[in-house]
């Protein structure tokens, strides 16, 4: 692929297309690799801009809260993988605006998915998850810039919320501010922190 920034747009989910959709109930399914029905699975990959019927994953699984959110990031991950594959999406290669209505639903899952990890305490893959978001969508629309602040934090990886905020010079949000001066005090750069705390203010 050359330099050039690809980007994907993904079909509408229109009526037609909802009509002929699987007659499956949510409610009624375990969504793991096995119990998985593949005509659903199949279908999501096919009508990408579907996804979000079914979003709200932990509702239809039966089982113990801590269960359902590694289940919920099987599916998940597993339905990010497949679209990827199918539209060959590369990570700081491809673009999936936001202003492309069609496009939203992945994105909205893409960001539960880091939701989810971050439920579960995995920082390293929140981490990774939400900086393929904002690669993906750099406009932000979702707020992914206002998430990560956190995670760098915990992570340690303050430079990381410079950039950020760098990126993002007109975003005065409490979330970035604040991060990026317990970033500065963290490493040693009081006089900076105290300025940017005095801006936040």
């Amino acid at each position: 692929m050359t330099n050039e920034m690809a980007i994907i747009l993904f079909k509408a989910c229109d009526g037609a297309i909802k009509k002929n959709a699987p007659k499956v109930k949510s409610t009624d399914l375990i969504f793991d690799r096995d119990h998985f029905p593949s005509a659903v699975f199949d279908y999501i990959v096919r009508f990408p801009g579907c996804i979000d019927l079914f979003l709200d994953t932990k509702k239809v699984f039966r089982t113990e809260s801590s269960v359902a959110i590694q289940q919920s990031i099987d599916l998940l991950s597993q339905i990010i993988t497949a679209i990827k594959e199918k539209y060959k999406i590369v990570f700081r290669q491809t673009l999936i605006p936001w202003s492309w209505p069609e496009n939203r639903p992945f994105l909205h899952i893409y960001r539960l998915l880091g939701l989810l990890y971050l439920e579960k305490k995995d920082y390293d893959n929140a981490c990774k998850t939400f900086e393929e978001i904002l690669a993906l969508n750099p406009e932000d629309n979702q707020g992914v810039r206002h998430i990560l602040p956190e995670i760098y934090l915990r992570l340690h990886l303050y430079d990381k919320i410079i950039e950020l905020m760098k990126k993002y010079p007109s975003d005065g949000s409490a979330e970035l501010m604040y991060g990026v001066s317990l970033a500065l005090i963290k490493k040693g750069e009081y006089e900076r922190a105290r300025k940017l705390l005095k801006e936040a203010i």
